[in-house]
């Protein structure tokens, strides 16, 4: 349709059955699943940390009275902010650096520049889609120390201070 039929165009080779392109999808699958696996590792260790030096603080607030759903709900939305900022932080500077990459490679490899049409390829449901994931990775990764936190025991905290 491009060339308004004046000149024949022939598929070579479909790169749905080609092994070399389906080898290469498996790895970035995976690496993407070993980031995602980091990053909800991320996330748990270091609000783990954080309810660990609150056990005092939280200790207190469960003797007058907070719930351990509370307690859960208080931890995750101390993660949130954090999240969002890192999202509204992130995509943009990924999507960036993704147009300097291919840019990059499109020169070293081909010795052309990509078209700009390859370089758009995240629509506006797709950019949501990527901040909400990055919301429930937070999420999940706080919501086992939240639970921990949650089911502390009061007194022995309260006695060691």
């Amino acid at each position: 349709d491009a060339t308004g039929r004046s000149l024949p165009v022939y598929t070579v080779s479909d790169s749905s059955s080609d092994a070399g392109f389906l080898l290469f999808l498996s790895v970035v699958t995976v690496l993407g699943i070993v980031l995602v696996v980091m990053s909800i590792g991320g996330v748990f260790n270091t609000v783990l940390l954080e309810t660990r030096h609150r056990t005092r603080e939280l200790a207190i607030l469960k003797a007058i009275g907070l719930t351990p759903r509370s307690t859960i709900a208080m931890i995750e939305a101390t993660v949130l902010p954090v999240a969002i900022a890192a999202g509204l932080i992130g995509v943009p500077l990924g999507l960036g650096l993704q147009r300097v990459v291919l840019g990059y490679m499109g020169e070293t490899a081909a010795r052309t520049a990509v078209p700009e049409v390859s370089l758009d390829v995240f629509g506006p449901v797709a950019l949501v889609g990527l901040a909400l994931s990055g919301l429930a990775i937070a999420g999940i990764g706080a919501l086992l120390p939240a639970q921990r936190a949650a089911r502390a025991r009061i007194a022995p905290v309260l006695q060691a201070e």
